[in-house]
């Protein structure tokens, strides 16, 4: 067995060792630091302009008012049904452009056959359905009033329930850019 004066000593000269190697590493990094960066100087981004202060004015006119007559509750929930919902055949056969929402839906042509104006109409799907002035669709019951050929225009008037749950009738009218644009026609 190593005795334990042989043990401090070894210790020692370890430790002497280890501390000699790390302080000639240091003296090197440091000398090798002073040399690289003494003719530099670190460039210092500038800061950026301020940026003067833009005022936003917010304007809501276009949009639908929410305190309107029209969307104020008055009288039952259930709403009335003053002709507007009567006049509606439930028992009439559904057309094929009655499955689709308007608003997914776009005029593609209007044709003329022996002085009665059809439109063909592209439905969501893809299909191309002929239509004329009778014909329905739409999710609700809207039924083709007149089919414009000059500024190619569908008009349709359908029958949907207004914020106090009352049926009224809009006007729908369909272009070739599929914008749907409503008007209402009635109600209460």
């Amino acid at each position: 067995m190593i005795s334990r004066q042989v043990k401090i000593v070894l210790g020692l000269i370890l430790l002497f060792v280890i501390s000699a190697c790390q302080q000639q590493s240091k003296d090197d990094l440091v000398k090798f630091v002073e040399e690289t960066y003494k003719d530099e100087k670190p460039e210092i981004e500038p800061l950026p302009p301020i940026v003067p202060y833009e005022e936003f004015i917010y304007s809501a006119d276009v949009l639908t008012d929410p305190f309107s007559k029209d969307n104020v509750l008055t009288g039952s929930i259930g709403g009335s049904d003053d002709g507007d919902q009567t006049s509606l055949d439930a028992n009439r056969r559904k057309e094929p452009l009655e499955a689709f929402p308007l608003d997914g839906m776009r005029l593609d042509g209007v044709l003329e056959f022996k002085g009665q104006l059809s439109a063909i109409v592209r439905s969501p799907d893809g299909d191309s359905v002929p239509v004329t002035v009778g014909n329905y669709m739409g999710l609700n019951s809207g039924k083709i009033l007149s089919i414009n050929s000059e500024e190619q225009i569908l008009e349709i008037e359908e029958t949907v329930r207004n914020a106090t749950g009352n049926w009224v009738k809009r006007i729908v009218k369909i272009t070739g850019e599929t914008e749907v644009s409503t008007k209402k026609e009635g109600g209460r």
